[in-house]
């Protein structure tokens, strides 16, 4: 089953390689580019899933999408605000938002905003960041 996260982890590595390196044995990324604009983060769809065979919810599927894709992906960035932005307390006193994991993945429609994910919501800061959206 192939993880949408790791396809574009290979996108974005061929992608740079094949421009650091000028060679063009690295051209797969246009393969990777072409397959993920036309299936996961096709237009037409809601949201593109974790994988083939799991449509559940991640949030750094928005991220990544974001960054390895471009800032015309921005979308995906509000998709994230609407399943996985969340605001907890710390004692009472301090209020946290972020950005949850996603869903808990065991026959899900998605979120369920237990917790802040430090390193999931410093993706989204990046996202917005290269999105133009402060």
């Amino acid at each position: 089953m192939g993880r949408n996260e790791h396809n574009l982890d290979c996108f974005s590595a061929f992608r740079d390689l094949a421009v650091l390196t000028g060679e063009t044995r690295y051209a797969a990324a246009a393969a990777i580019l072409r397959w993920l604009e036309s299936e996961p983060y096709a237009p037409d769809r809601a949201h593109p899933g974790n994988g083939r065979e799991d449509q559940n919810y991640a949030t750094d599927i928005s991220s990544w999408g974001v960054l390895s894709l471009g800032p015309e992906k921005k979308g995906l960035l509000k998709y994230a605000e609407r399943m996985s932005l969340t605001r907890k307390s710390f004692r009472g006193r301090a209020v946290i938002e972020g950005f949850d994991f996603g869903g808990p993945y065991r026959d899900t429609t998605f979120p369920d905003r237990d917790a802040v994910w430090l390193e999931g919501t410093a993706q989204m800061a990046v996202a917005y960041r290269l999105a133009g959206e402060e």
